[in-house]
């Protein structure tokens, strides 16, 4: 991740993507302690795989002891030091030049943090609390209790929000504003793309998913939450071949999937985070892995409204209906 060493507190701080340096505290990501340093006195950008320090200030920035031309945009590498308003002042070092990253930072041991991937099980993912998940279509990220069914309850993680979880405490460095546009690399698939395949062992004690799309096929293997999946996905194949509607099919009470299920309710949401991180990861366009498995007040279903269900050999249902 991206580092550069504050003289002030002698230790290493992340870099946001647009990192402002100066005097008040207030309106930038590293404050300058010196008298010369104005307000807002630089900035750092990362740009096309390469960091850039723009000076704003009415003192000057040096880099490597050379001073910039004003409001000119410089390139900085790895080892390269900032002086702000005075040569001779302490001087900021760039200690990792990588792309930055968004975190959780311990608020106990600040050198200790958790990267934040899309879905990052907190504390840990043998034994999660909570779970932090980024939404690719709001840009946005946000903070998920395991034992919690309602999604109302879902708390909006901003930049330097304080999250305390599992008896520790967590800030939240992001390292894209949130005012930030989100920009997907390619367009964003919905779930209508993919045709979900599950194949159940004869006494359903294995449970295999295929995704398919395109004329291409995602293994994603055996895990224990596909068997949670296959049973959403079975409700859903059921309610249709009954006559329910597309906004009525496939919901279930959570208490119901639990029971059904045999799990406690921190446990069943474990592994729907799971199953969508999994998802998430395994395809190659931009998807909302939220949709994979959709969540009303005190219920969940099946996202997916193309899928087959095999056990053993046979075709169990499918969605649409097999003629």
């Amino acid at each position: 991740m991206a580092l550069i060493h504050d003289p002030t507190a002698n230790r290493a701080r992340p870099l946001r993507a647009y990192h402002l340096f100066g005097r008040a505290a207030e309106k930038v990501d590293s404050p300058v302690a010196l008298p010369a340093a104005s307000r807002v006195h630089a900035a750092m950008g990362w740009v096309d795989g390469q960091w850039f320090v723009r000076d704003m200030s009415s003192n000057g920035t040096w880099l490597n002891g050379e001073k910039l031309p004003k409001n000119h945009t410089v390139i900085v590498k790895e080892g390269d030091t900032l002086c702000f308003g005075d040569p001779q002042g302490d001087a900021w070092r760039l200690l990792d030049a990588s792309e930055p990253q968004s975190l959780l930072i311990d608020t106990g041991d600040p050198d200790a943090a958790i990267v934040l991937e899309d879905y990052t099980f907190i504390p840990d993912e043998l034994e999660p609390a909570a779970v932090a998940v980024f939404s690719p279509t709001g840009g946005s990220w946000s903070l998920q209790d395991v034992n919690e069914q309602n999604p109302a309850a879902e708390r909006h993680l901003g930049h330097d929000t304080i999250v305390d979880c599992a008896g520790r405490s967590w800030q939240v460095f992001l390292a894209e504003s949130e005012s930030a546009t989100y920009k997907l690399d390619t367009p964003e698939q919905g779930l209508a793309h993919y045709e979900f395949v599950f194949r159940l062992s004869l006494d359903e004690e294995n449970t295999l998913l295929e995704v398919h799309t395109d004329g291409a096929t995602i293994d994603l293997g055996d895990r224990s939450h596909h068997y949670l999946l296959a049973h959403l996905a079975r409700k859903r194949a059921t309610d249709a071949a009954d006559g329910l509607d597309d906004a009525s099919q496939g919901w279930i009470d959570t208490e119901q999937l639990c029971r059904d299920l045999g799990l406690e309710l921190s446990h069943a949401n474990i592994q729907i985070f799971r199953a969508r991180k999994q998802l998430a990861k395994a395809v190659a366009a931009p998807l909302d892995p939220e949709a994979l498995v959709e969540r009303g007040k005190g219920r969940v279903r099946f996202g997916g409204k193309r899928l087959k269900v095999f056990k053993g050999e046979s075709l169990s249902c499918a969605l649409p209906r097999a003629d």
